[in-house]
């Protein structure tokens, strides 16, 4: 029960204080129970008292808060029937219900929770009510479609439900041993109670409350500015209960008519896992205006607040289309709680872009995953993140346990914002003009319309993938199709998607490592664009050249003789033209956080090779501060990071007070701990699922795994990585195992150690990315800003002319 419902009611027969009812009148309005403080606060009105002794004629009820109604379905049945179904339980008997129903399903052992998903399967993946035709909302959808948190139930077969009452009033039966599910419903209770004017109405139906009001004059006699309306809402109250309904599968005797079934969420039977997905394209597509910005790279989606950025993985790096739109719409459900749109500071985080505690990140963390898996179910394909995610079921998943434990109504309020983005994002949606990929498919056994004879062109052009059009059309064949090789740029590549839009044909070519080009079939007419096989028939045929032989046996160009010329020597495979090496890809750069991405600069996600970010400096100059600082300036964008945190073991004391210390709530949630290494074997396999790697320190790593060497054991092992490494110096200021190792890093940062630690400092003693001049640049330790020592400003004053990246406060992502 609510503790201000609790607490009012407790007041019977005692004396109460004006602080203690002020308590109260407080407690009541954070708890969304405004009748209750309404009553405290007409006796805090007698100004001329400060104790009271309480006689309550009627007890307090708990009544649900109005910010969680949106996630509840309304009743929109009239008084009567109101009356006798709604069910004698308070409102937290049913969060404790649902709650624990949910807890349930995610408690379930997982072991299956990487399989592969069954693309032929049937099925519904939103539940209506029948007689409506309406969906359930999002608190009543997980409950009735149990497979969206318990990936060992089944989809619905059929995605209707009705009441009892609802089948025998269709002439239906309820087959033997078949069992209901409870969904919960909200109405509102009007009262119009004012002793003074002698007047008590109570119902449940806003039109007779209205009448009522306009008939008695009650607005006009209380002399009150409000309209009917407005005086209506400050009377009311919501009552949540609850039906039991079952679904069609268990119901006989009701054609359902599942043939002709026009609504969201029919499950689409996936052809090619590279291609898009209408129902979701149209999602995305239909995203009201002001829109996020949307980038496709990297392998690591989030969204940017301050930005206002999302920056999502491409299609092609996602093992099923499922999960890359799982992931998409998370983010994108994140973008939602802009304070452009849907402004969720006050529910989920400041207004600076943080959050207060774990709680309120894992909170919005689950407004997005809810509202990912709602726009799944209207698009009709499964969630794939929550129940398929190694890092969720390892961690966040035990603390949403938690979480819902403490909290009955934890759910129901993520629930409601949840379902808040996905009306927003889909207020222009009409799924009933969206046609899903598995129809498109069997569109492909008809044939394509011939070209009209007279004027020789396509009547009606096929938007369907080229290479399955050109099996069934007399149209003319292209000369290129799927996995043939054609040179571009030199290179041979080969020939991924073709792809006919209206009268274009489209080409996507594979340039390796992840990436591709889209390009005009013209293009690959060119001389130096031919197929291979054209280019070989060519390169066999001799070359005719009017030559003359001399007197001394030699050519010259007068006479006719066939040569065939020399080929080319053949090049190794590792060189390239100079022009040409690495435009493959664009280059990519590692987004990093606040002061410390302005003094770094630019970080580079390598595509071959990776970083290495070299901290050296004399003891108590701050490497281990600045270290950390540098650990959560990466993290809080998104970066999964790894700490070898080998000075101090993760489970000391000191090493826990940093963390408290330096790290935010958002970056913790990003970088993970391991405080030995046995062996080379060992570290390796530590590293290669995190993009940035600390390293506290170089020589205790030595110690661990034997002889290593920064260069070739790290920096040019793995790709795309960051190494950010700590050395120690030697009393003498040398570094402790040679000066060369250091010289081994992209980055060499100098700690500079001075009478007092507030003036502490690094600067680079080399950068390869530098975009300043690196003598105009240093980093004050203690107080974490970036400033210019020959600037006219103080030092501790940031540098005005600093040109930072891109300053991201946090992201969200997917674990």
């Amino acid at each position: 029960m609510s503790k201000a419902v609790e607490k009012f009611n407790g007041l019977n027969g005692m004396v109460a204080t004006r602080e203690e009812l002020q308590q109260i009148s407080i407690m009541a309005e954070n708890e969304e129970q405004f009748h209750v403080k309404k009553r405290v606060d007409n006796v805090l009105n007698d100004v001329d008292c400060d104790e009271w002794e309480i006689e309550i004629k009627e007890n307090a009820f708990e009544v649900v808060p109005k910010s969680i109604l949106n996630g509840i379905d309304f009743d929109s049945l009239n008084e009567i029937e109101n009356n006798g179904l709604n069910k004698a339980v308070s409102p937290n008997e049913i969060y404790d219900t649902i709650t624990k129903m949910i807890i349930e399903g995610l408690e379930k052992p997982l072991d299956n929770w990487d399989k592969t998903w069954n693309d032929d399967q049937d099925g519904y993946l939103f539940a209506y009510n029948y007689e409506t035709k309406k969906p359930y909302r999002s608190i009543n959808q997980i409950i009735l479609n149990p497979h969206l948190f318990d990936n060992t139930q089944p989809t619905l077969k059929n995605p209707y439900f009705l009441t009892f009452k609802q089948i025998e009033a269709n002439k239906g039966k309820l087959k033997k041993g078949s069992k209901g599910k409870m969904v919960t419903y909200y109405s509102f209770k009007y009262s119009c109670i004012v002793e003074e004017l002698g007047l008590d109405f109570v119902t449940y139906d806003l039109q007779k409350f209205i009448d009522f009001v306009v008939k008695n004059n009650v607005i006009e006699r209380l002399k009150l500015n409000l309209s009917v309306q407005e005086f209506a809402n400050q009377n009311s109250v919501a009552f949540i209960k609850y039906y039991n309904v079952f679904n069609g599968a268990d119901i006989e005797g009701i054609d359902f008519d599942l043939d002709n079934f026009k609504l969201a969420g029919k499950m689409v039977k996936i052809v090619n896992h590279h291609e898009k997905i209408p129902t979701c394209e149209a999602i995305i597509e239909a995203y009201p205006n002001p829109k996020p910005e949307f980038v496709f790279k990297g392998n690591q989606p989030a969204y940017f607040p301050k930005l206002d950025k999302i920056e999502m993985t491409p299609l092609e790096q996602f093992k099923f289309v499922q999960a890359y739109y799982t992931v998409f719409f998370h983010e994108i459900i994140h973008s939602t709680g802009h304070s452009k749109r849907l402004n969720r500071e006050n529910d989920t985080r400041k207004r600076d872009g943080s959050f207060e505690d774990k709680k309120a990140y894992r909170f919005e963390e689950l407004v997005a995953e809810i509202g990912a898996m709602l726009l799944c179910s209207h698009a009709g394909i499964l969630h794939y993140t929550v129940r398929n995610s190694l890092t969720y079921i390892k961690g966040y998943r035990d603390a949403l346990i938690k979480m819902m434990k403490e909290d009955n109504k934890f759910i129901f309020k993520a629930s409601t914002l949840s379902q808040k983005a996905v009306d927003y994002l889909l207020e222009n949606v009409d799924f009933s003009n969206i046609e899903p990929v598995s129809k498109v498919q069997k569109k492909t056994k008809k044939p394509v319309q011939k070209p009209n004879k007279e004027t020789k062109k396509v009547v009606k052009p096929s938007e369907e993938p080229v290479s399955k059009v050109q099996k069934k059309t007399k149209t003319k064949p292209m000369r290129y199709a799927i996995n043939d090789l054609v040179k571009w740029e030199g290179e041979m590549v080969k020939i991924s998607k073709v792809v006919k839009i209206g009268n274009d044909v489209k080409f996507e070519l594979n340039l390796g490592k992840n990436k591709t080009i889209w390009t005009d079939e013209n293009t690959l007419d060119s001389e130096a664009k031919k197929p291979i096989k054209a280019q070989k028939k060519e390169i066999q045929k001799p070359i005719e050249q009017p030559v003359k032989v001399d007197s001394k046996g030699q050519t010259s160009l007068f006479g006719v003789k066939k040569v065939t010329p020399k080929s080319a020597p053949k090049k190794h495979a590792k060189i390239s033209k100079i022009a040409l090496a690495g435009n493959d890809q664009e280059s990519e750069f590692y987004t990093v956080a606040g002061e410390v991405g302005k003094f770094l600069q630019q970080v580079e996600r390598k595509p071959v090779e990776s970083v290495v970010i070299t901290m050296d400096g004399q003891q108590g100059a701050g490497k281990t501060t600045t270290l950390y600082k540098f650990m959560n300036s990466f993290a809080i964008t998104g970066n999964k990071c790894l700490f070898l945190s080998l000075e101090e073991h993760p489970a000391s004391s000191l090493a826990k007070d940093k963390v408290s210390k330096y790290l935010s709530i958002e970056a913790q949630e990003n970088i993970d701990t391991v405080g030995e290494v046995e062996n080379i074997v060992e570290l390796y396999d530590f590293i290669k699922d995190y993009e940035i790697i600390f390293i506290d320190s170089w020589q205790k790593l030595q110690r661990m795994v034997g002889a290593i060497r920064l260069d070739e054991d790290l920096r040019k092992k793995f790709n795309g990585k960051v190494f950010v490494v700590i050395f120690q110096q030697t009393t003498t200021g040398r570094t402790k195992g040679g000066a060369e190792v250091v010289f081994d890093g992209d980055i060499i940062i100098k700690m500079v150690k001075e009478s007092s630690f507030s003036e502490n400092y690094a600067y680079f003693d080399k950068n390869r990315y530098t975009l300043i001049a690196i003598e105009d640049i240093r980093y004050n330790i203690a107080s974490g800003t970036t400033y210019n020592p020959n600037a006219k400003e103080e030092p501790k004053t940031p540098a005005t002319e600093l040109q930072p990246v891109e300053e991201v406060e946090f992201s969200f992502v997917i674990k």
